[in-house]
């Protein structure tokens, strides 16, 4: 899918994503919305899932039109799943939205190199192994070599068959293990903390890749030439400090190519990620924001979240308009890199301060002399 579905469109495509919501407890009509006058409201608490046809009410499904409704139900999943929340089903959005029809137990899982599975219920998985101590790394939802080598780990201390597959043998261990553990931290995070330690050892040959990203297609071309210009800045202030840096190419916005940044930067065995973005969007936030991998308190980077911070904390002492603390995001730049990822979101050019703002040389150079610092701090040993 390469085209934008919002707010006014009709079709075939619109039907089949307001289906995917349905099937997820978010569009009205569904067994879980609570209907009322006017606007449907959703519950607050945890979803309950919607597994069979027969029990929905398929009058609300057999409409192809993207109503309010629809456009509601779209923003809370972008919510939920920490991505850019517009409110838009663009590539991105329609991508999460397959991964969501997944729950653990729906399907066997198992490694495959040359088409690896992807879906919520990989994520439930590299859940349930992080917190009992078996490490599979960031939980990114797709299952890779780490993934593997951690069902195997815990197949083996279980006393199942050591085979690399998530079927039911393996999730009828898990309630087995899972009576005799305990605690709310992922081995991830523990191993991150310790990890980050072994970066501290100064900036000297540390290898930065600076990524100029944009998160809509709209203004894409003006948004790209900022973005660049930011991360050259923030390359000729890290260079001196002998930090090695390189800067991601340019290419055709499509449904991976945010996928396969992430995949160069694996390849180079880079140590740090920074992601300089923009919005432009007219009902979007405004402001300098910075965000790192995460989903929830158990599942974050920690050595992204602390760079993020420092950030931050350098850009407010000469900028206005700065948040006061990273947030948690799960763009692909943030999930599929190995290594700490931060992106920092420069404005909002749809606003006239955040245009303005950034039309000033002086601003980006604050902007680059700070974020160039912050990754200075961040190599630091303590």
């Amino acid at each position: 899918m390469s085209t934008l579905i919002r707010r006014g469109d009709r079709g075939p495509a619109v039907a089949e994503v307001r289906a995917r919501l349905a099937r997820l407890g978010l569009l009205p009509g569904s067994r879980v919305a609570e209907q009322e006058s006017g606007r449907d409201r959703l519950r607050s608490g945890p979803l309950e899932r919607v597994t069979e046809p027969a029990d929905w009410e398929t009058t609300q499904l057999i409409s192809a039109d993207f109503d309010d409704a629809v456009e509601f139900a779209v923003r809370r999943f972008q919510q939920e799943r920490g991505i850019t929340v517009d409110g838009i089903v663009g590539p991105e959005t329609f991508r999460r939205l397959e991964e969501a029809r997944w729950q653990l137990g729906d399907r066997v899982l198992s490694l495959n190199p040359n088409h690896p599975t992807i879906g919520e219920d990989v994520h439930q998985l590299q859940n349930r192994l992080n917190a009992m101590g078996f490490s599979c790394g960031r939980e990114d939802g797709e299952f890779g070599p780490f993934t593997d080598k951690a069902l195997r780990d815990f197949q083996h201390n279980v006393g199942l068959k050591v085979d690399g597959v998530c079927g039911p043998a393996t999730f009828r261990g898990f309630g087995q293990l899972r009576r005799t553990v305990g605690g709310n931290e992922s081995s991830h995070s523990v191993r991150e903390r310790a990890s980050l330690q072994q970066l501290r050892t100064g900036v000297q040959g540390k290898i930065v890749v600076l990524d100029p990203a944009v998160l809509q297609l709209e203004s894409i071309v003006e948004c790209t030439a900022i973005s660049r210009d930011i991360a050259a800045r923030i390359q000729r202030r890290l260079g001196p400090q002998g930090a090695r840096t390189t800067t991601t190419r340019p290419t055709v916005l499509t449904d991976d190519s945010e996928v396969e940044r992430a995949r160069f930067c694996n390849e180079l065995e880079a140590d740090l990620v920074l992601s300089i973005a923009l919005f432009s969007l007219t009902d979007q936030s405004h402001g300098i924001s910075a965000y790192h991998y995460g989903r929830d308190s158990s599942s974050l980077s920690v050595p992204g979240q602390m760079l993020a911070g420092l950030i931050l904390d350098g850009l407010s002492q000469s900028i206005p308009n700065v948040s006061s603390e990273p947030g948690a995001r799960t763009w692909d730049i943030l999930r599929r890199t190995r290594m700490p990822t931060v992106r920092l979101v420069c404005g909002n050019i749809a606003d006239p301060r955040d245009r303005e703002q950034l039309s000033d040389p002086a601003v980006l150079d604050t902007i680059a002399d700070s974020v160039a610092d912050a990754v200075v701090d961040f190599f630091s040993p303590t």
